[in-house]
């Protein structure tokens, strides 16, 4: 079955219910360990699960919520920068079925990708909220704010912040987080 066609079907779903419209869409990853090298997107990486760096495949969720419904709307599979050397585009990937046309995104593009086909799909969620991870990118940010919509992001504790949209007033000045 195309998990496409299932996130299609959720996203049907939360829109047909209008008790869900107004909820929040949230961006994390979800890791599990391997025990080698030969599952898709495995590699030595930081895997939140366990806390540490470790052999382990890294998934990139859009998740929405409202009311204590939670359900997972997007999802895409991390592939480390060393699976887009030569050796692992062919036969290695054939055997795992990864499409010959896959390109590179960081985790913060996935979840940028996953934000717009939220939009897209036109779901009924007021907010965008991520971890630091995703909260310290300015331009995933600055895009969820350039779809109009709100979010709510940690960023790390020296992350300059501005207190209007600095892309709009020039004279605007970043400060500390700890100085607010």
């Amino acid at each position: 079955w195309s998990p496409q066609a299932v996130f299609e079907q959720v996203h049907q779903d939360i829109k047909s219910r209008p008790w869900l419209s107004g909820g929040s869409l949230h961006f994390d990853e979800s890791a599990d360990e391997c025990s080698g090298g030969h599952k898709a997107g495995a590699a030595r990486q930081y895997l939140g699960r366990s806390g540490k760096v470790d052999m382990g495949q890294v998934g990139v969720l859009g998740t929405y919520s409202k009311d204590g419904n939670w359900l997972l709307v997007g999802a895409e599979l991390y592939l480390p920068g060393d699976w887009f050397k030569k050796p692992r585009l062919t036969k290695e990937w054939k055997r795992l079925h990864i499409p010959a046309e896959r390109k590179f995104q960081t985790k913060v593009e996935i979840a940028r990708d996953l934000f717009d086909q939220a939009v897209k799909a036109d779901l009924p969620f007021e907010w965008a909220t991520a971890d630091s991870f995703y909260g310290r990118s300015f331009e995933f940010r600055r895009h969820v704010d350039g779809q109009g919509k709100k979010y709510l992001m940690s960023v790390p504790q020296d992350e300059l912040v501005w207190q209007g949209h600095p892309w709009e007033d020039a004279t605007s000045k970043g400060r500390p987080v700890s100085d607010l």
